[in-house]
């Protein structure tokens, strides 16, 4: 087995900040158990969960790539058993800008780079490609824009949980922000133009879409 890839071991996964593993505690329905910030650390759970004479539930760890210099580590999690069956999942995890994260991402992709370049949208490939200063807050890229949008300016609004502009104009499927930007955690932005602001491609379901790791 290739030495990335053996099962359950976070000796790299330390390099990037506070990595732990838990039991596997499912129950007898089995489902599958994301990592999660708890307590400022990123736990993982791993191992058997439950057994009995009809079920069998666990799920394990594979350090896919670890990126320590930049904090940054991607990894499967696979699940094994009954009832909800196998299946298998691909999480982003470490520090970015001194606050943890977890992100959920395409189980298709075996490789950091192609992860990050994956979780940029489309508007900011093309954005950086046609050299534009993109800044980038948690989850959220802010791209410059030369036209003034038109609409109603809202104040002080949440772009989500935790991301709060100072100036905000929401069209249909575009948001626009000027200002601050302010998060709890992450360092402030200043915004002295109008910018489109694009969530990044993370997957958002379950307890990720509910704030368990998103940032």
């Amino acid at each position: 087995m290739n030495e990335r890839n053996k099962r359950n071991e976070i000796g790299e996964l330390v390099k990037i900040g506070p990595v732990v593993l838990q039991d596997y505690s499912c129950g007898c329905w089995g489902r599958h158990h994301p990592p999660r910030i708890e307590s400022s650390q990123i736990v993982i759970e791993v191992g058997e969960g439950y057994r009995s004479n009809k079920h069998l539930h666990g799920q394990n760890l594979y350090v896919l790539e670890v990126d320590a210099e930049n904090r940054v580590a991607l990894i499967e999690m696979r699940k094994y058993g009954d009832l909800y069956g196998a299946g298998l999942w691909h999480y982003l995890i470490g520090v970015d800008d001194g606050v943890l994260f977890v992100c959920q991402t395409p189980s298709t992709i075996d490789t950091l780079a192609g992860t990050l370049e994956y979780l940029k949208p489309a508007a900011v490939r093309k954005a950086k490609a046609a050299g534009q200063d993109i800044k980038r807050q948690g989850d959220w890229f802010f791209i410059p824009t030369t036209r003034t949008p038109r609409g109603e300016v809202e104040h002080n609004q949440a772009l989500d949980d935790d991301h709060v502009a100072t100036d905000v104009i929401r069209k249909k499927t575009v948001v626009y922000v000027r200002g601050t930007v302010v998060h709890g955690q992450h360092a402030t932005i200043y915004l002295d133009t109008w910018h489109r602001a694009v969530r990044n491609r993370a997957i958002r379901t379950g307890r990720l879409a509910r704030g368990g790791g998103a940032d």
